[in-house]
């Protein structure tokens, strides 16, 4: 059926969500649309009041408006399913309608959590089990996400769930497009919203978000997918509006939180106004107007978290008191979408692809599941870890081949565990270095100063003195397949080995980039004596100009 599905509209601090569809090639239906507003009854109830109109082309419209009803009254029940469920004993001791989902689930992993997964999925209906996101499954079920997470891919590999990447529109979070392998992932595509109006490519470390669905050795489901641009999958927009071209939309709106908000439009990317709420204080705005004018701004889609993005205007306004919000969309040719959402990354939300490639597990069970080799991703940022040793050839020569290799290897060892442990991956091992990769510094420098500490007590162990160097960096990458491997390619990967060539051993090298990125930690860990920082410029190669770096040392060595 041929129809325009105008994009979903809500107001939170109403409680309000609506939606209107134009059918072009129906004889009977014109259009149809539906508010639902919710009202709260007591602090475990509300009550949702729904209501419909249709639109006919003729009198015929009366016949059929009773059976659209019906339909109506069925179709809106599908939310009232497992995630509105508060956890409780009941959901652990109740007899499973299939017992065989516990019983597989149990050959990969005996614990609780095996358990818990396995009543979910017997519990829950097609709907959520479409598309598993494990990050809000791990705080439904109240486990560790890495944990949840391991078990997932185990099932993967085991043919009980199926590995999803799926192509997620920047503006209203809907999975547009869906692949099974990061072979079939291509950055330079080109993906359209229909909800949104607006085309996007993928970001790999924002918009292409891994879930999980069960198979039939577990529990054979009906492919349901629901449209993504709902208040459901987009919590941190608070407020969505159709604006009809030419025209002012006015609504109102209650800011509840003292953090920014943003207004903003997908069709209108490069520009934003920002909504400050304070408690108290003089000149406040009780109103507030912005104008829209894709014509002027760039065209296409962009991520809700645009740092480059025009702050057009910053208000300030009374929280939780009402405010007016008048939107124009100066276009006169298209419908377009206004919205206010949170200052806050959606990616805090999701398992993100890039996220799912650092993570140990993923490359325990799933190391074959590589880009193209023709595939380059560009990545924001990661930060990267290099690691040597200090004069390892007369280490050898020294003590032997048996005593130094024993100690290198329980070096590596050590060097595995704290990556791992510190929400990291070891992409590879050069020799008797390792290259190694974080999504976040702050994991990343707690790794190098882990790995120092533990060779400290290695050293007391061994009559072999193993003396490590550590170097990070922390910038933008390309991940390519390198030998059917993952693997980050580019100038600042050149920058963190040479780093990792300014040490003296026994000591971390990090990058001026770096050292912002940790700044606050470090100088902490510098205040209660744990480390000394000094800072000096040093030409690399490669590079032109001196660059600043900053040696981290340790004085109980």
């Amino acid at each position: 059926m041929q129809m325009t599905h105008f994009a979903y509209e809500w107001n939170r601090s109403h409680r309000t969500f609506s939606n209107f569809r134009v059918f072009h090639q129906n004889p009977i239906v014109k259009a149809l649309e539906f508010t639902a507003t919710i009202s709260p009854v007591n602090q475990q109830s509300v009550t949702v009041t729904y209501h419909g109109t249709v639109y006919g082309k003729n009198v015929l419209i009366k016949l059929i408006a009773p059976i659209m009803k019906s339909g109506f009254n069925k179709g809106v029940a599908f939310s009232a399913n497992i995630t509105e469920y508060i956890l409780n004993e009941k959901f652990i001791t109740d007899p499973m309608k299939n017992p065989r989902i516990l019983m597989n689930l149990r050959l990969l992993d005996s614990s609780n959590v095996a358990k818990l997964l396995a009543h979910y999925i017997d519990r829950s209906d097609d709907y959520e089990l479409h598309r598993i996101n494990t990050k809000k499954l791990a705080l439904f079920l109240r486990v560790d996400h890495q944990e949840l997470l391991t078990l997932f891919l185990k099932g993967a590999r085991a043919g009980y769930f199926k590995l999803n990447y799926d192509l997620i529109c920047p503006s209203c979070k809907g999975a547009k497009q869906q692949v099974g392998t990061l072979k079939d992932f291509s950055s330079n595509q080109k993906i359209h919203c229909s909800s949104c109006h607006i085309a996007y490519n993928t970001d790999f470390d924002r918009n292409v978000e891994v879930t999980f669905s069960p198979l039939s050795p577990l529990r054979e489901i009906q492919g349901k997918s629901y449209c993504g641009a709902m208040p459901t999958n987009t919590k941190h927009i608070q407020l969505q509006a159709v604006l009809i071209p030419n025209r002012m939309h006015t609504d109102e709106f209650v800011f509840s939180q003292l953090h920014p908000y943003y207004i903003r439009s997908p069709q209108c990317p490069n520009r934003r106004w920002v909504v400050q709420p304070v408690e108290e204080g003089e000149g406040l705005t009780d109103t507030i107007e912005v104008v829209f004018d894709p014509a002027s701004s760039l065209l296409g889609g962009t991520s809700q978290e645009d740092e480059n993005a025009t702050i057009m205007e910053t208000f300030t306004v009374k929280q939780n008191s009402p405010i007016t919000i008048r939107m124009l969309n100066k276009d006169a040719r298209c419908f377009i979408v206004g919205q206010i959402h949170f200052v806050q990354s959606y990616a805090e939300t999701v398992l993100t692809a890039f996220e799912i490639v650092n993570t140990p597990s993923f490359r325990q069970y799933f190391a074959d599941d590589v880009l193209n080799a023709n595939e380059t991703v560009r990545v924001k940022e990661v930060t990267l870890l290099f690691t040597d040793l200090k004069s390892s050839t007369s280490m050898y020569q020294e003590h032997g081949d048996v005593k130094a290799f024993a100690a290198v290897v329980d070096h590596f060892k050590i060097l595995i565990n704290a990556t791992n442990a510190n929400n990291g991956v070891v992409i590879k091992s050069i020799g008797d270095a390792i290259m190694s990769s974080f999504r976040v510094p702050e994991d990343g420098i707690r790794a190098a100063i882990q790995m120092q500490s533990d060779i400290i007590a290695l050293n007391a162990k061994h009559e072999v003195d193993i003396v490590l160097k550590v170097g990070a960096h922390v910038g933008q990458t390309m991940l390519v397949n390198l030998n059917n491997r993952l693997d980050y390619f580019g100038n600042n990967v050149n920058m963190a080995a040479r780093t990792e060539g300014c040490c003296d051993g026994n000591d971390i090298v990090v990058s001026g980039d770096m050292f912002q990125s940790v700044r606050s930690f470090l100088e902490q860990e510098e205040r209660i004596g744990a480390i000394k920082i000094t800072p000096f410029k040093k030409l690399l190669k490669g590079f032109s100009g001196e660059s600043d770096l900053y040696r981290i040392t340790f004085p109980s060595l």
